[in-house]
Order: C-alpha cells, then sequence, then structure tokens
C-alpha cells in the first residue's frame, strides 16, 4: 500500500524535477539531515549503507550526484593541470632539444677548430720548410756571386795583359788562352746556376707568401668560430637557466597533480559505492516515485528528451522497473552474449556482487537488460557518452540514472512520440514498426504529461494527493 508522506515528496520532487519548486523536508534523522555535507571522499561501504538504509535511495542519489560534481571538479582541475605540465613539459622537451643542438653546434665548432688548428700547424711548417729553402739558397746565391767575382777578376786580369807582358813572363799564350776560355765557360754555368737557383728561390717565395696567405685566412676563420662558440655558450647559459625555470615551474604542479589523483581515486572509490547500493535498489524492485522521477528529470535535463515521453516507455518497458525479467540461458555464441559478459565483467570489477555472477541477473526473453531494456550490443554504443554524463562512473544497465539517461540519449533522435517509440522498440528501425506499442507509449506519455503539468509546476497538498491517486494507478510504488 503507498505511504502518504507529503513533505518527503515535496522534497524529492524539486531536487529532481527542475520544473517543479521544492519545499523542505522537515522529519528527517539527525543523520539524514546532516548527510548533505558528508564530504564525498569519507564515503565507504559502511557509511554507503547506513546513508541507504535511513535515508533512502533518493538521498543517496543526490549525494552520488553533489560527488559527481565533485568529481568534474576535479577532473577538470586535473585536466588544467595536465594540459599546463603537458605545455611546460613540451617547453621543457623543446629547450633541452635545443640545448643539445647548440651542445652538438659547439663540439662541430671545436672539431672545426681543432681541424683548423691541425691545418695551421701544418702550414707554419711548410712555410717554415720554405723558409729554411729560401735561405739555403740564398746562401747558394751568395756564394756564386763571390766566385763568380773571382773569375770576373782573373778574367779581367788575363784581359789586362799586353802581348808583350805575357812575353817578358815568359807564359805560355796558348795556354793563357785556355785557361780565359775556361774561365769564361765557368763564368756562364754560374750566371746559369745562379739564374736557376734565383728562379727556385722566387717560386719558393711565391709558395711561401701562399702558405701565409692561407694561414692567415685559417687564422680569421678560426677566430671566427670561437667567436660563434662564445654566442652559442651565452645561448647555452640563457636555455639552461630557462630549463631550470620550466622545471621549477613543474614541481608544484606535478605535487598538485599527486593530490588531484589522490582525491580523484578517493571520489572514485566513494561513487562505486554509492553506485553499487543504487543499482542493488533497482534489482530488489524497492525504489520509490521520487527516485524515478529524479531519474528522468536528470536525462530530460542532460539530453533534452521529454520527461513524460521517458515515462511513457519505462511504463510500458518494465511498469517503472518493477519487472526486469528473470534469467536466461544464453547462446555463448551470440555476439549479444559476449558484449553481456564484458558489461558485467566491467561491472563486477567496479561493483561486486550481484555482477561477479551475471547467471544470476534477470533480463527479459531477448536479453534486454535493466530498466531502459537495452540489448547489450546497443548499451555498448552509448558506453562512452554515459561516461561522459556519469564521470567516474562504470555505465550500469541496472542503475535507474544510467539507464533512462540512455534512453533520453536514443529517444531525442526523433521528431515525435510514436516514432521514438517505433525505434524504441525495434532497436532504431521504424519498417516494421508495432504500431499498438507505439500507439499505448505515445498514449501513456500524453497522460504524464497532464499529471506533470496539473499543479501549473506549483506544488500544493491538494495537488500532490491529485498526484498520488494517479501514481497509485500506474504502479504500486511507494511515494518516498
Amino acid at each position: 500500500m503507498i505511504k502518504k508522506k507529503i513533505l518527503v515528496v515535496f522534497l524529492s520532487l524539486s531536487i529532481f524535477i527542475p520544473i517543479f519548486q521544492g519545499l523542505t523536508l522537515n522529519e528527517q534523522s539527525d543523520f539524514c539531515s546532516g548527510v548533505s555535507n558528508i564530504n564525498c571522499k569519507d564515503i565507504n561501504e559502511s557509511s554507503a549503507q547506513k546513508i541507504f538504509e535511513e535515508c533512502g535511495e533518493l538521498v543517496a542519489a543526490n549525494i552520488q550526484k553533489k560527488c559527481q560534481a565533485q568529481l568534474q571538479d576535479l577532473q577538470r582541475d586535473k585536466a588544467n593541470i595536465e594540459n599546463k605540465l603537458n605545455n611546460l613539459s613540451q617547453k621543457e622537451n623543446n629547450t633541452q632539444w635545443y640545448i643539445s643542438k647548440i651542445e652538438t653546434d659547439i663540439s662541430y665548432l671545436n672539431t672545426n677548430i681543432s681541424n683548423l688548428n691541425l691545418s695551421i700547424s701544418q702550414l707554419n711548417s711548410a712555410i717554415s720548410q720554405r723558409e729554411k729553402a729560401i735561405s739555403d739558397l740564398e746562401q747558394k746565391i751568395k756564394k756564386q756571386k763571390e766566385i763568380l767575382k773571382e773569375i770576373i777578376l782573373v778574367i779581367y786580369k788575363y784581359d789586362s795583359f799586353s802581348t808583350i807582358e805575357m812575353f817578358l813572363k815568359q807564359s805560355n799564350l796558348s795556354e793563357i788562352s785556355q785557361k780565359v776560355i775556361e774561365m769564361n765557360s765557368i763564368q756562364k754555368n754560374l750566371q746559369r746556376s745562379m739564374a736557376d737557383i734565383k728562379e727556385a728561390r722566387d717560386n719558393l717565395q711565391k709558395e711561401k707568401d701562399a702558405l701565409v696567405q692561407k694561414k692567415a685566412e685559417q687564422e680569421k676563420l678560426k677566430a671566427e668560430k670561437a667567436m660563434q662558440i662564445q654566442s652559442l655558450a651565452v645561448k647555452q647559459e640563457q636555455q639552461s637557466y630557462y630549463l631550470k625555470e620550466i622545471q621549477n615551474a613543474k614541481t608544484p604542479l606535478e605535487r598538485e597533480m599527486v593530490r588531484v589523483r589522490a582525491e580523484l581515486q578517493s571520489l572514485q572509490a566513494a561513487m562505486n559505492q554509492i553506485s553499487a547500493y543504487l543499482s542493488r535498489w533497482v534489482l530488489s524492485g524497492d525504489l520509490s516515485w521520487a527516485s524515478i522521477f529524479g531519474a528522468v528529470a536528470n536525462a530530460s535535463a542532460g539530453t533534452g528528451a521529454r520527461p513524460a515521453l521517458l515515462l511513457g516507455i519505462l511504463q510500458h518497458e518494465t511498469r517503472f522497473a518493477t519487472n526486469l525479467g528473470r534469467t536466461q540461458i544464453w547462446n555463448t555464441q551470440s555476439g549479444q552474449y559476449r558484449d553481456f559478459i564484458e558489461i558485467t565483467s566491467e561491472l563486477c570489477s567496479a561493483y561486486g556482487d550481484p555482477y561477479c555472477h551475471p547467471e544470476n541477473l534477470p533480463l527479459s526473453g531477448s536479453g534486454a537488460m535493466g530498466p531502459a531494456q537495452f540489448m547489450p550490443s546497443t548499451w555498448q554504443g552509448y558506453r562512452s557518452k554515459l561516461m561522459a554524463a556519469f564521470p567516474g562512473q562504470v555505465p550500469n544497465p541496472w542503475n535507474l540514472f544510467h539507464a533512462i539517461y540512455a534512453m533520453g540519449m536514443y529517444v531525442v533522435r526523433y521528431p515525435d512520440d510514436h516514432s521514438a517509440a517505433c525505434a524504441y522498440l525495434l532497436g532504431g528501425s521504424n519498417a516494421n514498426c508495432n504500431h499498438w506499442y507505439a500507439s499505448a507509449v505515445a498514449s501513456a506519455a500524453k497522460e504524464w504529461d497532464e499529471i506533470l503539468s496539473r499543479c501549473g509546476y506549483d506544488l500544493s497538498d491538494t495537488c500532490l494527493k491529485k498526484i498520488e491517486n494517479d501514481l497509485r494507478n500506474k504502479a504500486n510504488i511507494p511515494i518516498e
């Protein structure tokens, strides 16, 4: 029999149906009165159980919503910190690459300078060799000049003798003539030799001059390389300082990231506890109209689907989650079975039982799951969107909020209630529409439109009594 606890209905509807103006609950225990201020990170299995036992699933769902908002804030903080850390890491990598490039350039220039030093040393050696060779040739020229001078003096002496003087000295005229001829030949040979030596000396001088010029060019190039190294060393020092500043900026962000991740883990654990209990309420069939309205209002706000249509489909699919089906024997080779096992395995890892024994979970004859009767493959198609809508939670077809939210995303694609109901029953196709089902859903949605709008969005005791009567006619579900 339906309990008439008007004030609880006031609170429930005011929290979860945006179109209603809520009232305050006066008859709650001290624990339930203060539970709204509970720190989400402090929720564990025992506290979650106490919330459900003493305050009901609607209060737990409200706390879950609060924790979800905190989780979203933390995830935004985490994303901002990650973005900043990624930017700093990118700058750090770029700076390290630049410093490495500078070091490579400096090393390359030092190698060039070493090569230039070797080349200059070789040029100095070559210049010294040519200077010595030039000096040796100068000495040869000097000696040959002295010899040539003596020869010229001798020839001059013989040329100055008169015939009478030669005769008086009893010299052999032919002998004297022969000596003059020899001296002239030696003189010519010496002159040719001197010319060759001078030519060799001049060539060596040219080579020396070329080597000196090349040495000057190499020294100039070496000086330029040294200046480049100095310039790069300054840049290296600047970049090293910049790198240190980047690393210093990363340190507090990394500490903050550790804190945020720890808080996210705590909140995730709390959300898992609450979600596990919410799912158990659905599976036990112990739901209230307030929790149903809350899930519908949440789905409508998030997807844009009409609340009345969602209630109409929920009414005909599972009679407001009171008829979830029974255990089924699957064809283990089917794709639906594989998706079902994947879904329940993930739920088992997150929430434990009853999902660790999927053979005991209630299903329709075709294998549809939960209050909204989603087939496993269809549910998997909404997984990523549900994760975005419920951060930190594993999408659960037996979770009333998750299931109706997925329903909202499904039906909002269609232009009217009839076509939405056709597609919902047939898995997206209107080709073979079951018009009886579609008409029944559309009719139920129309009735819900009237029920939800009867109070003119301003709840009163009289109106709540009218709604209570309508709800009693819909299903044997308590108001609170």
